[in-house]
């Protein structure tokens, strides 16, 4: 693991705050089952999702500002720039690396809009 990464999830840590497990969740037809809770980003936000200070040009960023749970999964999982992170647990703070996939933007698109005829 490189300083930078060491350097990351040492200031990604302090705003992350441990809360339920998430229950009833219907993802892409499928009920799902959750064994660790959500850790929900508790820093700034850009409205919707949390957001953090990362080296300029750290995963294809130009203004050093990176969405939290992107920086999490990457940070645990290196992933092209170019795919989308959906939120399984439908939380948009949560930065639970296992309530987190990537996905293609296609899919990203369908799944948003069947949230939005579900309600979720």
């Amino acid at each position: 693991m490189t300083i930078r990464r060491k350097h990351l999830i040492k200031k990604l840590q302090p705003f992350l705050e441990t809360t339920t497990i998430p229950k009833g969740i219907i993802h892409d037809g499928k009920e799902l089952h959750f064994h660790r809770p959500c850790k929900l980003f508790r820093g700034a936000t850009d409205g919707e999702y949390g957001v953090i200070r990362v080296p300029k040009g750290f995963m294809g960023v130009k203004d050093g500002v990176v969405r939290a749970h992107r920086l999490a999964l990457y940070l645990k999982t290196p992933f092209p720039v170019k795919m989308q992170v959906d939120h399984l647990c439908r939380n948009t703070l949560c930065c639970e690396e296992t309530h987190l996939v990537i996905i293609g933007p296609k899919t990203h698109g369908r799944l948003s809009k069947e949230d939005q005829i579900d309600g979720n």
